[in-house]
């Protein structure tokens, strides 16, 4: 349970608004059988703090909504769970892409996750009245209890902060997933290495003639290789290696993983200067009678978005200075 379903009492943001995208697609299911005023009444429950502490389990959540001047509430709320084939299949539709275990390690939902479940045959975000079964000490009707729709709210806040407990909702932990997650991608490394062929300083692949006759070679760049481009682009997940690395066993402390993130950061950062230096070297009216300024343009912006542009320009000046 994380800090925020241990503090009794909660609110909502001060707006009622989703900071990310996977909470306000849980919001927007509940509207489809929460009518408009119901969920703006259970909105103010949650902002007045009147939502208990939240207990939620495989499957249900359980808490207590406290009327101003009236009686409390004891609501409870089920929501289907997935059996193991449709969480197998979603896993290895997960780790076919790495960029799903980089989001996830990131705490984060990627965006076309949904389509995976799809795919499962099953629908992440409940859309229908009846996949909850919801109940509430209240006589009202559940698709009109504002005890419920408070509850199913501050839920919805909660996954802003932790969307792992969606999933806890459809049967599967945080921790179940990621493990499931890396023995899905070392299952896949091995298979690709097997299908690689036999090992060997080439993996196999036979040499057109002996390394030894080709000594004079050996240190210059071949001529196939001067059309080949490269292209740098900021990553998708910050420090996306060292989350998919996850914490080194002789690590006992955050310390480490802090320096660790810093001088990746520094390294990142410094090989996409040496690049775009030497890249503006080489680029000079020529190219750009050419036809090429638009390609130009289109590295120059990505050197911006990178963060490394300013010191870029801070580099001609100075340049510029020197030769006066």
């Amino acid at each position: 349970m994380t800090d925020a379903e241990r503090a009794g009492g909660l609110t909502g943001g001060a707006n009622g608004r989703p900071h990310s995208w996977w909470s306000g697609r849980w919001l927007r299911g509940l509207g489809n059988w929460l009518s408009t005023s119901t969920l703006a009444t259970g909105r103010l429950y949650v902002r007045r703090g009147q939502v208990a502490e939240m207990d939620i389990q495989v499957g249900s959540v359980s808490t207590v909504v406290r009327e101003p001047n009236g009686p409390a509430c004891q609501v409870r709320i089920g929501l289907a769970t997935f059996p193991d084939e449709v969480w197998d299949q979603v896993v290895r539709l997960m780790a076919q892409n790495v960029a799903y275990a980089a989001h996830l390690l990131n705490g984060e939902i990627p965006r076309d996750v949904e389509e995976l479940f799809r795919a499962a045959g099953v629908s992440l975000f409940p859309e229908r009245r009846g996949e909850f079964d919801a109940e509430c000490s209240c006589p009202e009707w559940a698709s009109s209890c504002s005890h419920i729709a408070a509850a199913l709210v501050l839920l919805g806040d909660l996954l802003d902060e932790d969307p792992f407990l969606l999933f806890r909702l459809r049967g599967r932990a945080q921790e179940q997933i990621l493990s499931a997650l890396r023995s899905a991608r070392a299952a896949l490394t091995k298979g690709d290495e097997q299908a690689a062929g036999p090992s060997g300083p080439l993996g196999g692949v036979a040499l057109e003639e002996p390394l030894e006759r080709r000594i004079a070679d050996y240190w210059r760049m071949a001529d196939e290789l001067d059309g080949l481009q490269i292209r740098v682009r900021p990553p998708q997940v910050e420090l996306e290696v060292i989350k998919l690395l996850g914490d080194p066993a002789f690590a006992h402390d955050e310390a480490l993983l802090r320096r660790l993130a810093e001088v990746y950061r520094t390294v990142s950062r410094r090989a996409v200067e040496q690049a775009y230096e030497e890249y503006e070297d080489q680029v000079g009216e020529e190219d750009l009678e050419n036809g090429d300024d638009l390609e130009v343009a289109d590295d120059l912006e990505v050197a911006d978005d990178l963060g490394v542009a300013d010191d870029l320009g801070a580099g001609d000046e100075e340049q510029e200075g020197n030769g006066e």
